[in-house]
């Protein structure tokens, strides 16, 4: 739900949902394959 409601157009936002995918205990690798499903850019290079 927080990746849908945020447009990650500042570091603010990419700070929070670093933070989430952390609580969540997501790698990058995971992280971006859900922002890849619902079509949103990737948090990790």
């Amino acid at each position: 739900m927080s990746l849908m409601a945020i447009d990650l157009d500042n570091r603010n936002e990419a700070q929070y949902l670093h933070q989430l995918a952390g609580a969540m205990d997501l790698d990058q690798r995971q992280a971006n394959n859900i922002h890849s499903r619902l079509g949103v850019p990737a948090l990790y290079s």
